[in-house]
């Protein structure tokens, strides 16, 4: 896709993403935004790869976490 990283803050989680001069298009920028944020979130490399191939423009990839609530507990 012709992106460069440019840096990645793990403590911060902020990725920095550039286009290149020989990108053919811009809206790779946002599939690879797309992709690292997917694998961010815990996705599998080919998971998040997958994400990029389904074109859904109503397509949301969120996460929550779960650890306010009460714990679970085995019903056995």
């Amino acid at each position: 896709m012709n992106i460069d990283i440019l840096r990645m803050n793990l403590k911060a989680r902020r990725v920095e993403l550039k286009t290149r001069s020989d990108t053919p298009d811009v809206s790779n920028l946002q599939k690879c935004a797309d992709f690292v944020h997917a694998f961010m979130l815990g996705f599998d490399v080919a998971d998040a790869i997958a994400l990029l191939h389904l074109h859904l423009d109503d397509l949301y990839v969120d996460s929550f976490d779960a650890s306010w609530g009460a714990p679970f507990t085995s019903y056995w």
